[in-house]
This record gives structure tokens, sequence and C-alpha cells, in this order.
């Protein structure tokens, strides 16, 4: 229910355009920005003219050369929002940092005074297993078709390609 948009590598120039038009004028309470488009001509050219109240990182483990899924743009998000209000809030969020990977995302970042929440990987609300078969697509259908009911869930896989198959 909260209004959305997106803006990545998906969508053409007109798209980002409108989009940014939109979000200037109040459509979109969130919107999630690749960090590689942070660096892009039309993202510098509107950013300032959108009230931004929050940064929030997602899958921050990026940002690190130690973190599993190293991106350099990511460390490039402060830069690239240097101008942003003194009054706007900043959150990373990750569940995979290491030690390293934590004090680089906070250096990366230069936030002051930082609270850092850590938990373990116990979660309450969550189930999970792992299967180790050579059926993984008729392992992974039965499953699906069992947990269904349950409610919402999340399928890992090693590769991109692998998620926008499955």
């Amino acid at each position: 229910g909260i209004r959305a948009t997106f803006i990545n590598s998906t969508i053409s120039s007109y798209e980002v355009e409108q989009r940014l038009v939109n979000a200037r004028n109040g459509m979109y309470k969130l919107i999630y920005v690749a960090p590689e488009r942070l660096s892009t001509e039309l993202w510098k050219a509107e950013q300032p003219k959108l009230n931004i109240k929050l940064i929030a990182i997602d899958e921050a483990h990026c940002i690190s050369e130690w973190g599993h899924d190293f991106r350099p743009s990511y460390r490039e998000i402060r830069n690239e929002l240097v101008d942003l209000s003194e009054e706007t809030r900043w959150i990373a969020l990750t569940a995979t940092a290491t030690p390293e990977v934590k004090k680089d995302i906070l250096e990366s970042l230069q936030f002051d005074d930082p609270v850092v929440v850590t938990s373990g990987f116990k979660r309450e609300n969550l189930q999970w297993w792992v299967s180790k078969t050579d059926k993984k697509r008729t392992v992974l259908k039965k499953t699906i078709k069992k947990a269904a009911n349950l409610g919402s869930g999340i399928i890992y896989a090693s590769t991109r390609r692998e998620c926008e198959e499955w």
C-alpha cells in the first residue's frame, strides 16, 4: 500500500526522468535506486529537487570489498549523496556482515556516532532448511506446494540468472 517506484538500468532514460518528476511532485513515498544510478547526470540534476528524508541502504555488505557481493558503486553512495540535508537520516542493513565488513561499512558511510544492532541467525518468525538433492526442480516444486498456505517465502539461488529463472 506504499506508493513506490524503482530506478535501475532496466528502464529507459525517459522513464527514469518521468519517475523522478513524479517523485518531485509527491507521487511516491519510496524510491528504490540502484547505487549505479546515483552517478548519472539525470539523477544529479533531479536529486536536489527531491525531499529525501531517509536513505536506507539494503544489502550494505556490498559496500565492502570483503563482502560476498562487492559492487564498487556501493562505496560511492555517501559521496554521491553528499549534498543531502543534515536532517536526512541514514540506515544500512545487512544480514551477512562480518566484523571486518561492519567496520568497512561504517567507515565508507562516515556515520557519526552510529547505533549498530547485531543479532544472531535465530529468528523466531522464520523457518528454513537446506536440501541436498540431484532433483532440485522437483524437490523445490513440491516444497513450494507444501509451504504455499503457510505464508511468504524466499528461495535463495547462486546466481542472478538462476534467481530470474526461479
